[in-house]
């Protein structure tokens, strides 16, 4: 069977699915017998309701009497009604810059004077985790009204795997039962999708991440268009262009432009020390603190306070943790690995598109790429919850080396201490990003093995 592209918005592609090798052809009716099991009566609403949106069937509040060749009798017993938060610690290192005052007295005058010193100060604090599982499976029996055949049985498992990193991401961690719902939800969706007899459009939503207007004071973002050419490639249908367009936001040295900013504050000192900046430049740096600056105001002032070598040498390693617009960047990076991830996934090429969504968790955490991870688990089976790889978290996958298939590895910047054992100054190289010439096209459309496993993710 073939897919073929039928429609297509800003940043949404569609194609039209046949029915699945389940769907219950010649069923007009349902009518849910008995739902039992933790929450049941919870999961049977959730799934009522998704059957009331279907045109193909007509949901009995009575057990029926008539056109018992049409009717289907549903019963449903949830198996597994599971959800662990596992608490863990880590020992992290913290740089806090200390401002204190001394009593200096000056020269020949005798008069005393209040003169600040800055010191940086190591501490040990521990950063607390929360790794949150989720599994819920369903047993779900239909059967004939008139022959009492078995017309589909199957139990539908859907799972959730996330890492929360610190006080902030912890204290807004969703309500287990609320998160549970959730996973209904996606149940009753795609249970829906495999007994639905009639064709229906299969859509995949990309991210098109954030961009701040310079013109406007940044006060107005629109979607990254580095982002937006990649999806233009995709409604092109040249979907090897599109991974290169979004690797470029992934893998390219950044460039600053005229409306970055920069700021020197506690938590670009913490940085900088961690890196190993040497303690003399950052005492330098105290001048520039809490001061906002552009491009070309920042680089005059650090060679101003740095001299020319010491610019050259350090920086990069300063203005790159001074970025005002970090967030931004995560936002983005979290963004193009997601659209990453969808397209390895249409091409079957599920360890790749594990990657990607791991990375995209990584760099900006959401419900939304957790799952989408989650569900490519279950498809490689490489990790799956309350097993004997529970221990497996998305944290630690977002840690793993790149497949050989992403297009490049991240060029990341050295820190102090290797600028100074070289000698050089740190100057980041442009990349050139593989050419397409010679390469085999390939194609978003998932190859036959793969439908009936897409469509179950769905």
């Amino acid at each position: 069977m073939s897919f073929f592209l039928i429609s297509c918005s800003a940043n949404k592609i569609t194609f039209p699915s046949p029915p699945s090798e389940q769907a219950l052809v010649g069923i007009s009716k349902i009518y849910i017998q008995e739902f039992v099991g933790q929450s049941a009566q919870v999961f049977q609403d959730i799934l009522t309701k998704e059957i009331y949106k279907l045109a193909n069937f007509t949901l009995l509040e009575q057990y029926p009497q008539s056109s018992l060749e049409e009717t289907g009798i549903l019963s449903g017993e949830v198996l597994v009604y599971a959800h662990n938060d596992e608490d863990s610690f880590k020992t992290k290192k913290n740089f806090e810059f200390v401002e204190k005052y001394i009593w200096e007295t000056l020269p020949e005058s005798r008069v005393q004077i209040r003169k600040p010193i800055f010191q940086f100060v190591e501490t040990s604090y521990r950063q607390p985790s929360v790794h949150r599982t989720l599994l819920l499976e369903i047993k779900i029996q239909i059967i004939s009204a008139k022959t009492a055949l078995v017309l589909y049985e199957n139990v539908e498992r859907i799972q959730f795997k996330n890492t929360y990193v610190g006080k902030d991401e912890i204290a807004l961690l969703p309500i287990s039962s609320i998160e549970m719902m959730r996973l209904g939800k996606i149940f009753a969706t795609r249970l829906m999708q495999k007994i639905n007899p009639s064709p229906q459009p299969i859509s995949f939503t990309f991210e098109t991440g954030i961009y701040a207007l310079p013109w406007t004071a940044e006060i107005v973002q629109a979607a990254h268009p580095q982002l937006l050419k990649g999806m233009n490639y995709v409604h092109d249908g040249n979907y090897n262009m599109a991974r290169k367009s979004w690797s470029y936001i992934l893998y390219y040295p950044k460039q600053y432009g005229h409306e970055e900013k920069f700021i020197i504050n506690n938590l670009v000192f913490e940085k900088l020390q961690a890196l190993g900046l040497p303690k003399e430049m950052l005492e330098k740096l105290v001048q520039l603190r809490n001061f906002k600056f552009n491009v070309a105001e920042f680089e005059a002032q650090l060679i101003a306070i740095l001299s020319p070598a010491g610019f050259q040498r350090y920086g990069n390693m300063i203005k790159s943790s001074a970025r005002v617009n970090q967030t931004l960047d995560r936002i983005n990076m979290a963004a193009a690995h997601y659209n990453l991830g969808i397209v390895s996934q249409l091409q079957g090429e599920f360890e790749l598109a594990s990657y990607h969504f791991a990375q995209a968790n990584h760099w900006n955490s959401k419900s939304k790429y957790a799952q989408a991870w989650s569900d490519i688990q279950q498809i490689i089976a490489s990790s799956l919850p309350l097993d004997a790889n529970f221990h497996t978290t998305i944290e630690e996958a977002a840690m793993k080396n790149s497949p050989a298939k992403t297009l490049l590895q991240n060029q990341s910047s050295p820190t102090a201490k290797e600028i100074k054992e070289e000698n050089t100054p740190f100057v980041p190289q442009p990349i050139e990003l593989p050419s397409l010439e010679n390469v085999p096209e390939q194609t978003l459309l998932p190859p036959q093995s793969r439908e009936q496993e897409l469509l179950d993710l769905r």
